[in-house]
């Protein structure tokens, strides 16, 4: 039985996003949330207006693992004037990132869902160091504008996977290590 806070996060997401579907959320609630790890603010009513949660893991940089922070969930009320998300999702990030501190994470990673999202966590003090492309796989024009993109759905990755990634990762001057649990 979700609690009255799952409740009220999946809410705001659906808010947030209103394409995640139900299977999506159900799987966040099953495998990554937790409670202890989210930073949620709420206006004066009570009304929860922007959530966030840390993922804490070891990055590989310059051949030193590092703790990092990837932060997670992120959703913020999209009825809120822009100054105001702005303002909200800067406290709940401000709540996580001392969070990550104290644990020794001291690099943060989020990745935005559209360029309203991206634009927010700049304002917060990110500065985003990627290109986002999004392509239906599914379309005539990506088949001609990838041509030598094949994409195989899997059923169950098993535990190949998860062994050759954790054999062969770790490697690379900049790189996020998973651990088996991001895999299942």
């Amino acid at each position: 039985m979700p609690s009255e806070l799952q409740h009220e996060l999946r809410e705001l997401w659906k808010k947030h996003r209103p394409k995640t579907s139900d299977e999506i959320l159900d799987a966040y609630f099953n495998e990554v949330y937790n409670p202890a790890e989210l930073s949620i603010m709420r206006n004066a009513s009570g009304e929860m207006t922007a959530c966030c949660q840390m993922l804490l893991r070891k990055m590989t940089l310059c051949n030193r693992n590092i703790s990092i922070g990837i932060i997670a969930a992120t959703a913020i009320c999209p009825s809120l004037k822009a100054a105001e998300r702005t303002q909200a999702a800067r406290n709940a990030l401000t709540l996580l990132h001392q969070r990550m501190a104290q644990k020794g994470a001291l690099i943060s990673i989020a990745f935005p869902k559209d360029s309203e999202e991206r634009k927010t966590l700049e304002a917060c003090g990110y500065a985003m160091a990627s290109h986002i492309i999004e392509a239906d796989p599914n379309t005539p024009e990506t088949d001609t504008a990838m041509p030598d993109v094949s994409i195989q759905e899997e059923t169950e990755w098993g535990n190949d996977l998860w062994n050759f990634y954790n054999r062969n990762g770790g490697r690379h001057d900049f790189e996020v290590k998973m651990s088996e649990g991001d895999f299942f």
